[in-house]
């Protein structure tokens, strides 16, 4: 069972003797509402989850600061960082406008987050994501998502709620 498309396109390349059993189901999706009702958006992007490497969490602020008309933007990042040098290396982005909370959070206290910005940022790698559990838990949080032009973001982004990005 996959719950992208990619999934099934992934399948065929690497095992094509097992594609007939391939079964696409999206992904399913459960309303989360937040903690506060404040629907005041103090924040450009919320990247959430834990921080890993793999998502470019850092190249995308690299992104940001290289770029002057970038700078402005508020960022809030949310998620325990285990890694000491992936840690140090994110704690050199963070200014007044990019926050980092170093912490765990339940999914309401997430949702909370959420409705305290603009959109819901994935930045993750390409060769990394197939699907996303928090990409439905962000549409149950009724946030507008951008995130790759892969995988389910790619098969979400008809929908007016879910923009993509090319690398």
């Amino acid at each position: 069972i996959t719950h992208s498309y990619a999934g099934i396109d992934f399948i065929k390349e690497r095992y094509p003797q097992c594609s007939s059993k391939v079964s696409y189901i999206i992904h399913p999706v459960q309303k989360i509402t937040p903690k506060t009702l404040d629907k005041e958006k103090k924040y450009d992007f919320l990247i959430w989850g834990s921080i890993q490497p793999y998502k470019g969490i850092l190249q995308f602020l690299k992104y940001v600061n290289d770029s002057n008309e970038m700078r402005s933007l508020k960022i809030l990042i949310v998620g325990k960082c285990m890694d000491k040098d992936y840690k140090l290396e994110l704690n050199s982005y963070l200014s007044e406008n990019i926050i980092h909370y170093d912490d765990y959070f339940d999914i309401e206290g997430i949702a909370n987050f959420a409705s305290h910005a603009k959109f819901t940022l994935f930045t993750y790698k390409p060769e990394f994501v197939l699907s996303s559990g928090s990409l439905m838990d962000a549409i149950g949080m009724d946030s507008i998502i951008i995130g790759p032009n892969i995988g389910a973001f790619k098969d979400l982004s008809s929908y007016n709620f879910v923009k993509t990005y090319n690398f």
